[in-house]
Formats: C-alpha cells, sequence, structure tokens
C-alpha cells in the first residue's frame, strides 16, 4: 500500500504547499497538568433538545480534565444564565 500512495501523494502540489505552513519545527508547548481533581475543568452544553417533562431542555457537561470525570446536569434554559455565573465569578 506504501507503494500505491507514496507517487500519488508525491504529486499533490497543494498537500506539499499546506504542509509547508502548517508543520512548524521546532518544540511543542506542554499542556497544562493540574495538581488537584476540579482545579481544570472543561464545559459544553447541548442546546435545543425536546423538553422533558420537568421543563428540562439542556444537559450541561463538566468534565474534570485531571482524572477525566464527568457530571452531566438535565436543566431547564433559564437555570443555565446561574450556573455559568457560578462557574466564571469563581475564577
Amino acid at each position: 500500500m506504501k507503494h500505491d500512495v507514496q507517487p500519488i501523494c508525491g504529486k499533490c502540489i497543494p498537500s506539499k504547499e499546506e504542509k509547508s505552513k502548517v508543520m512548524l519545527h521546532g518544540f511543542y508547548t506542554p499542556l497544562f497538568v493540574p495538581n488537584h481533581p476540579w482545579t481544570n475543568v472543561s464545559m459544553d452544553s447541548m442546546l435545543g433538545l425536546p423538553r422533558s417533562q420537568g421543563g428540562r431542555d439542556i444537559i450541561f457537561i463538566v468534565v474534570d480534565t485531571l482524572v477525566k470525570w464527568c457530571i452531566s446536569l438535565h436543566v431547564p434554559k433559564p437555570m443555565m444564565q446561574h450556573i455559568f455565573l457560578i462557574f466564571y465569578l469563581k475564577k
């Protein structure tokens, strides 16, 4: 397969041009590794879901980047403003 793919990639001029711009030489910056759980979190939300019987239509997800624990909350839309304020005011 290598013998079939190499000649095709070698003739592809756009691929060569993009590689020269994208592939930078040198060391990459290492990612931050937290010392304690829940000091560095990633947040996401899924909007536009059908409303449940309890009136909840958003799934809010918080992931701890150190140990990859996940909390998912099924919340109503008005509560999302309060959740974001709580997380951003602590920083």
